[in-house]
């Protein structure tokens, strides 16, 4: 059968880059998805794909005889897709968020949209408050040493976000923290749990066992330089008509690194870049 949307997710798929050998790739484990959908779930139209759900892509995998390498492949390929359904504003969430299995990331080189994930992350418990913090403030162009910074907690609660799920998490965020600050005597956003008066901020390396241990339940790589590198490149590219002042004021950048992220987006699209 043929999935749906095939020849739009073509489309997408060529526009960055995509060969044609993967995209065959793609379409097989897309199939053979599908086909799983309509004969075991009542699912594969069109109309059905907001239904499906964390549970079909549960019952699809138990099903499969693969090794770790192809499972990694196979939700990869699924990931891609759903991507390309929000994309298109045919599904609000993805179906992966939810889905608790062997560490999977998808490939930062391939998504340079990562950000569109956070809003559904933020509202996964599974995922600490430190992960979910870093990342909200990751999408929105701030910088890990920024956010770790000395006082930026009074940066984070007077920002204004537009979309309900990012500001329901930002007030989440202080009434959780709030107890946490008054034993440590620290106003600061990232508190160690273990109490020390002397030295209360959570530092990069304490961050990072967080990232490491929430892994699992992210669908792209937890990696902060990468992630912010990842948002400034893609500001820049989809914002052509700002002047060169207005980005450097926007994205926080000096002359010269406001050149660096120039050049290297030059150089990913002379080489056929993915992002």
């Amino acid at each position: 059968m043929a999935y749906p949307l095939y020849q739009t997710f073509h489309t997408w798929l060529l526009n960055k880059h995509v060969a044609k050998t993967t995209i065959n790739n793609y379409d097989s484990t897309l199939n053979q998805f599908f086909t799983f959908l309509e004969n075991q779930q009542h699912l594969g139209g069109q109309d059905e794909l907001p239904l499906i759900q964390a549970s079909d892509l549960h019952a699809y995998f138990a099903l499969q005889n693969i090794s770790q390498s192809t499972y990694n492949k196979k939700l990869s390929h699924l990931n891609q897709y759903f991507l390309f359904l929000v994309d298109h504003q045919i599904i609000k969430s993805f179906p992966t968020i939810a889905f608790h299995g062997k560490n999977v990331a998808v490939n930062l080189s391939t998504n340079r949209k990562w950000h569109q994930y956070v809003p559904q992350l933020l509202e996964n418990d599974q995922v600490s408050m430190y992960t979910r913090v870093s990342l909200l403030l990751l999408a929105h162009g701030y910088d890990i040493q920024e956010i770790l910074r000395p006082g930026f907690y009074e940066v984070f609660v007077k920002l204004k976000f537009t979309n309900k799920k990012e500001t329901i998490f930002q007030s989440k965020y202080q009434h959780w923290i709030t107890p946490l600050q008054q034993e440590q005597h620290a106003q600061e956003l990232l508190l160690k749990k273990r109490i020390n008066h002397q030295n209360p901020s959570l530092s990069l390396a304490g961050l990072h066992k967080y990232l490491k241990a929430d892994q699992i339940n992210i669908p792209f790589k937890l990696s902060p330089q990468q992630l912010h590198q990842s948002y400034v490149l893609d500001f820049i590219d989809t914002h052509p008509q700002w002047s060169q002042q207005q980005l450097r004021d926007h994205l926080r950048l000096d002359p010269a690194s406001m050149m660096y992220y120039q050049n290297l987006l030059t150089k990913e699209k002379t080489s056929g870049g993915n992002n």
